[in-house]
């Protein structure tokens, strides 16, 4: 009956991702940047601090995108500049992680199109410029077969990347669409970066972002698809 349930969409967003105990649970639905800064960190580590370079407090309480919740606002990140959300997670390592963002994007920035990053190191991130989808894994590219005009369409999606020593899965709405064997070494990380590079003011797509989430391990199969039949 559990797993009905689950696949029915009948467990509520909220109760799913709390059940998998993310390291870093941004929401992006709080009223404005200063609510954001104080309670943006909904997840199980100790995170030093939220600090947030734009959108101003009008770009928070935008337009929901997830389906099994529209009262749930979304921040609107849509103009030129620097627009970040960095923190520091002093246990966030990247041997092994699970990244989540729930998006709809319209437009773009200009060079490489970065909605997450591994802010310290950089050594993970994932990309909508070009034709298509770029991962970046232990300072790796490898590019998908996702097309990003599949992805940048002014449609929601819950986009997730989880990986391990040995591959990466790229997880779009519940499909696993791409995978691939993984190398490179893991490097120290500790900040996070969401709603851009937090390093170039150009490398954002423009959009309503909501939930970003961040586990320090490769979720399950059936993990993936929980969280989509709760998002859907």
């Amino acid at each position: 009956m559990l797993l009905g349930m689950r696949k029915a969409g009948k467990i509520p967003w909220e109760v799913e991702v709390a059940s998998l105990a993310p390291l870093i649970w941004a929401k992006f639905n709080e009223a404005t940047s200063a609510a954001f800064t104080s309670n943006g960190n909904f997840g199980s580590a100790s995170v030093t601090g939220w600090s947030i370079v734009a959108p101003v407090s009008s770009n928070f309480g935008s337009t929901p995108i997830m389906p099994s919740d529209l009262t749930r606002t979304t921040i609107l990140n849509n103009v030129a500049g620097f627009h970040s959300a960095s923190t520091v997670v002093p246990n966030m390592n990247n041997t092994a992680m699970s990244i989540y963002c729930a998006v709809k994007l319209f437009g773009t920035g200009t060079a490489a199109l970065i909605p997450w990053r591994d802010g310290n190191s950089g050594a993970d991130f994932i990309r909508f410029d070009g034709t298509f989808c770029v991962v970046r894994v232990r300072n790796i590219d490898t590019t998908t077969t996702i097309a990003n005009t599949a992805i940048m369409n002014n449609v929601a999606h819950l986009i997730g990347l989880v990986f391990d020593a040995s591959s990466f899965d790229l997880w779009i709405d519940g499909v696993k669409v791409f995978t691939s064997a993984v190398a490179g070494t893991p490097s120290s990380s500790g900040q996070w970066d969401g709603l851009q590079n937090g390093n170039n003011a150009g490398q954002k797509p423009y959009g309503n972002y909501g939930d970003q989430i961040v586990w320090n391990r490769k979720l399950t199969n059936q993990e993936n698809l929980d969280l989509y039949a709760a998002w859907s």
